[in-house]
């Protein structure tokens, strides 16, 4: 029985840390501005992506409302690749990571969404 606990605990364990690619499609967006103007969309293009390559945080707001904040596995910041597409739909593929209903994503690829 304690080896079942075990294996039991393994697998929970390795689900957690060997986690599958995925794909998710949303709108890339300064913090900032969306925080505190609720500025997003193609008016809000140029100024998002100015904000983006100043330092300003980034995000992905999908569709239906869940924000992602991309990361890099190298420890660097995402912001660069993301400059170019302040404002636009994106496809972004990576790693997700959900914290304190926080969603996070270990970029992989990105590129403009169709």
């Amino acid at each position: 029985m304690k080896t079942m606990g075990i294996l039991i605990a393994f697998v929970l364990i390795a689900s957690n840390v060997m986690a599958a690619a995925e794909t998710i499609t949303g709108e890339v967006m300064d913090s900032f501005c969306y925080a505190t103007r609720d500025a997003k969309g193609k008016e809000h293009a140029q100024c998002a992506s100015s904000c983006i390559k100043a330092g300003i945080p980034v995000a992905v707001l999908t569709n239906d409302g869940v924000i992602y904040w991309p990361l890099r596995q190298d420890h660097k910041p995402a912001n660069p690749l993301f400059e170019k597409f302040g404002g636009e739909k994106v496809k972004v593929t990576g790693t997700v990571y959900e914290k304190n209903n926080t969603k996070f994503i270990v970029v992989s690829s990105v590129e403009k969404a169709q």
